[in-house]
């Protein structure tokens, strides 16, 4: 199925889209083996994705990294 849509996006003719196809070929080959032997769940990566959004949550509103850095944390 990944292979399949490799094959559509590269001959959509998108370049971000292509090159996003083909890191995931070249990723491929020691991913799946990986993933497969670690039996890693959609709940660790939805855990990841969770902390990901509250960071970005948390420095909307500073337009300048170093005012982030300024006020802390909140």
């Amino acid at each position: 199925m990944l292979k399949a849509w490799v094959e559509n996006v590269k001959d959509s003719g998108l370049p971000p889209m292509v090159k996003v196809a083909y890191t995931v070929m070249k990723s491929l080959g020691w991913c799946a083996p990986l993933v497969r032997e670690a039996r890693f769940t959609n709940g660790i990566l939805e855990g990841f994705n969770s902390l990901l959004q509250s960071a970005k949550a948390k420095a909307r509103g500073y337009p300048y990294p170093q005012e982030l850095y300024q006020h802390g944390s909140t």
